[in-house]
């Protein structure tokens, strides 16, 4: 039977601190939510210039990346389906990677949104298909 599951990323600024974290994660799973789809740079600490980045772009991140996800997740009974990240970790670090996607009892990975990409190029997006399939192939 499939999961449902919420992005970590439709959260955003809802997951602040602990209580309001616990509480969001709460309503998620009341509402029939199963699982949710954690963000590396919304579970960890992150530089102000991403934080501006990403609420430029529409997607504020809050300040959840203080947060211990393990213990919220496990506290309100929801699965981590994925765990996403930039394709840049992945070629520096996959094993971190996969440690880290196992640590939260989950295999998938998903590589997020390719900023600054010009995907009108045909050259790039057959470069981007490799680099992305040596990154699946080392993972």
């Amino acid at each position: 039977m499939p999961k449902k599951a919420v992005q970590q990323f439709m959260l955003g600024t809802v997951l602040n601190n602990e209580t309001q974290a616990r509480e969001t994660l709460a309503a998620l799973k009341a509402a029939g939510y199963d699982g949710i789809e954690l963000c590396g740079f919304m579970i960890h600490p992150i530089g102000f210039m991403v934080k501006l980045l990403t609420k430029a772009a529409g997607m504020p991140v809050g300040k959840g990346g203080n947060l211990d996800w393990h213990k919220l997740v496990q506290e309100v009974g929801l699965s981590v389906v994925s765990l996403h990240t930039d394709l840049g970790s992945l070629e520096r670090d996959a094993k971190a990677v996969a440690q880290e996607a196992r640590s939260f009892g989950t295999r998938y990975v998903v590589i997020t949104g390719m900023y600054r990409f010009d995907y009108g190029d045909e050259v790039a997006v057959h470069d981007l298909a490799a680099r992305l399939n040596k990154a699946g192939e080392t993972l």
